[in-house]
Parts: C-alpha cells; structure tokens; sequence
C-alpha cells in the first residue's frame, strides 16, 4: 500500500484531474518573469539517506503501480477506475511532466512530481510507501521543496483530492492555505513573503 499526499493539476486545464477519469491538456510552460530565478528540476540529495533521481522507462511499470495503490480508491470515488485509460493516462504524464523516485537507502520508496509555473513551484503529484510511514519522509521532501520555491520567489502550490481530509490536514499542518474548492479537489497553496514585508511563511511542522 502507498501513502497518498497529492493529486495536483495539469497547468491549463479547468479542473485537470492528474489522476482522474476526465482528460487533461498540456500547456507549454509558462515563461520566467523578469527578476525570478529559474529553477532547475533535477536529481537531488536531501540527505545522506534520502534522494531523488530522475525516472526512466525502466520505471514505468513500479510508477503506474505506485499510481494505481496511491489514488485508485480516490479516483473510483470521485469518476471511476477506468484501467485501461489510467495506464494511457498516467503514460502520458510521466512524458510531460518531470517526474522524480523518490529513494531511502538506495531503495525506491515512491515518486514524486513537479511543474514550474509562472507564480509557483506545483507538486502535481507526491506518494510514498507504507513502509516509510513514521520516517517524516514527506515532511522533509515537503521542506526540500520550499526552500527551493523560496529561492526562487515562488509559491508551492498542490492539489488534494476532496476525498482525502487526512493529506488535506498534513498539508495544512506544513503551512498550506486552502485557496479554492473544486468538485473534484481542494487547492493549496503555500504562500511566500511578499516584497513589502508581508506575512512570512508558516514553520514547518514534522508528520
């Protein structure tokens, strides 16, 4: 069994469920504003046990399964499991959107995904193993994370599906504010300071 974080939304699309049975567009990626750094998306040391490294076709098959485990009570809920156009479906992000497996100890763990976008880092999607429940490995995959959209003077923006409380609360427990309600799911944003001194951004608090 996995442990479901995130569902998040392919950019352009109305409601564009990544793991729902509608379909989804792609957009080209948004351009770098002036005075915004660019971030480079690619492997990663977190710390000496924990990285991420960039998927390949070799990891189709345990991405599609970790997809499968992590959403699929989710995705039956809200417009039914469709296999067949999951596996087509879930095919076609992992070619467009960076996708990333996450590894403790030289094992893979889970996978997470991400998209820049003109105002925020997006985690479109994040599950990790039930065997690292307890580890606080999405807390600190979470912290790796704003520190690299506050470098960047970028917000950290996800999607969690209305049918999961328990990811919304974790999510809010690391200083994600609710910015809207779809019928399919709840948008979050983590907010960075603004220029003129605004609120600074929320502590992290571990799982």
């Amino acid at each position: 069994m996995l442990r479901a974080w995130a569902a998040g939304f392919v950019p352009g699309a109305a409601d564009g469920p990544l793991a729902g049975g509608s379909s989804y567009r792609l957009t080209r990626a948004a351009p770098v504003a002036r005075g915004q750094r660019r971030i480079e998306l690619g492997p990663a040391w977190l710390d000496a046990r924990l990285s991420l490294r960039l998927a390949t076709d070799a990891d189709r098959e345990p991405l599609f399964a970790w997809h499968r485990d992590a959403f699929h009570d989710h995705i039956e809920q809200i417009w039914g499991w469709d296999a067949d156009w999951q596996r087509n479906d879930f095919s076609k992000l992992v070619e467009h959107v960076p996708t990333f497996v996450v590894v403790l100890d030289n094992l893979a763990v889970g996978y997470l995904q991400l998209l820049t976008r003109r105002d925020a880092l997006h985690l479109v999607n994040l599950a990790l193993t039930e065997s690292v429940r307890g580890q606080r490995i999405g807390s600190q995959l979470l912290v790796w994370l704003k520190q690299r959209a506050l470098a960047a003077g970028l917000a950290l923006t996800l999607g969690v599906f209305v049918t999961n409380p328990r990811a919304r609360a974790f999510y809010e427990r690391h200083g994600f504010e609710l910015s809207e309600t779809t019928l399919t799911h709840w948008r979050m944003r983590w907010p960075v300071a603004t220029p003129g001194g605004g609120p600074a951004p929320k502590a992290c608090q571990h799982e």
